[in-house]
């Protein structure tokens, strides 16, 4: 490790709470390369810690927050740190314009599978009553919400899958019906291109 992934890379071992498995190893790697990448500032912490900081809530998990660009994970936690990363980088981009288009397609992908008024209302129950939650509830219900949508359907290959038939149907490109099989591919630096030929887009499909 070098520069600012290795930096990274002692900051979880300073953390004191990482164990010597495959997971934790896979964790911090990852993690470090996108923190030297991206320059998102990764920290790790675990449920004593958590009751000693006082961000622990009463009877519920927390998988990991995010306070002043910094986000923290939980390793204890039993959801998939995928997931967790997905909902904590969210907060992150929160405010930004991404951030809003990201939630519109969200939200709506949630509403046409049945799955945002469960997600909903138990994000409402979970956070009922919890210390900085008091004013702008439903605010923060949103992103809340918005980040889990995030790390459960975009961090988590099958979820993706179904979203990009989704959006692809949405646009006339296909239809779901005709999908046997799909494979998702990770691309390095890979963005939509909305330039060039794009306003041609409708001759590719045809």
């Amino acid at each position: 490790y070098k520069g600012k992934q290795r930096e990274a890379v002692k900051r979880a071992i300073d953390s004191g709470v990482l164990n010597d498995t495959y997971r934790s190893h896979e964790l911090v790697d990852v993690l470090s390369r996108l923190e030297a990448e991206k320059g998102i500032v990764f920290d790790y912490t675990n449920n004593k810690k958590l009751a000693q900081s006082g961000m622990a809530l009463n009877g519920k998990t927390v998988n990991g927050f995010e306070k002043n660009g910094v986000v923290t994970l939980n390793v204890q936690s039993s959801k998939a740190w995928q997931s967790t990363v997905g909902h904590e980088i969210t907060h992150v981009l929160e405010g930004t314009e991404s951030y809003s288009a990201l939630q519109r397609a969200l939200v709506e992908y949630a509403k046409s599978k049945g799955d945002y008024q469960g997600r909903y209302d138990s994000l409402v129950e979970l956070y009922k009553g919890v210390k900085g939650y008091e004013t702008d509830f439903e605010a923060k219900i949103q992103k809340e919400l918005t980040a889990d949508l995030v790390g459960d359907y975009l961090f988590s290959d099958k979820d993706f899958i179904d979203f990009a038939i989704a959006e692809l149907a949405q646009i006339d490109v296909i239809d779901p019906s005709d999908v046997k099989d799909a494979t998702r591919i990770k691309v390095k630096k890979a963005y939509p291109a909305y330039f060039d030929t794009y306003a041609e887009f409708d001759t590719v499909k045809d």
